[in-house]
C-alpha cells in the first residue's frame, strides 16, 4: 500500500502538472451533469408535450381493426389489394 501511495502522491498533489486537465474534466462533469442533461430531458418533455398536443383529433390507436393493414410511410408496402377475396401484398426493400 506504501509503494501505491507513493506512486500517486505525486500527481495528487497540487502543483502536479496533471491538476489542469483533472480542473478541466470536472468542469466538463459538472456542466453536463448538472446543466446540459437536464436542458436535454427538458427539451425532450418539451417535444412530447408538442406531439401530444398537435396530435390529430380524429387518430385513435384503440380503433384499429383486426383487417387494417398499418404501414410506415417509408414506401415499404407499395400495394395492398383488398377487393379480391384473397389479398394479395406487395412489399418492396430499398435498401441505400
Amino acid at each position: 500500500m506504501n509503494t501505491l501511495t507513493e506512486y500517486f502522491k505525486e500527481s495528487l498533489d497540487s502543483q502536479s502538472p496533471g491538476m489542469p486537465v483533472r480542473i478541466i474534466t470536472g468542469m466538463i462533469v459538472i456542466l453536463f451533469g448538472f446543466i446540459w442533461l437536464p436542458l436535454g430531458l427538458i427539451g425532450l418533455l418539451g417535444l412530447l408535450w408538442i406531439v401530444y398536443v398537435t396530435k390529430h383529433p380524429n387518430t385513435n390507436i384503440m380503433e384499429i381493426k383486426t383487417g387494417d393493414i398499418l404501414a410506415p410511410m417509408d414506401g415499404l408496402v407499395t400495394l395492398v389489394d383488398t377487393n379480391s377475396g384473397k389479398k394479395n401484398k406487395n412489399f418492396s426493400k430499398n435498401s441505400y
